[in-house]
């Protein structure tokens, strides 16, 4: 399913695997967190197994929207 994440609701991102080698072989995904303002306690939302051709795209939009990572 689809699910709609408005831009201010975002706190930071925070990617997770990336460069990560298992058994010397480079992994070929990574992984987002998607931490949100907390309004009704917070949730994180976690995107898995991203293709790594994807990362260079995602991180220039989460920079140039003024989004915060990690």
């Amino acid at each position: 399913p689809i699910l709609y994440i408005k831009l201010k609701e975002i706190k930071y991102i925070e990617f997770q695997r990336i460069g990560e080698q298992a058994s010397g072989v480079t992994s070929k995904t990574f992984d987002i967190s998607v931490v949100k303002i907390e309004q009704d306690g917070g949730n994180i939302e976690q995107f898995k197994n991203l293709d790594k051709c994807e990362y260079k795209a995602l991180y220039q939009y989460f920079s140039k929207s003024g989004i915060k990572m990690r």
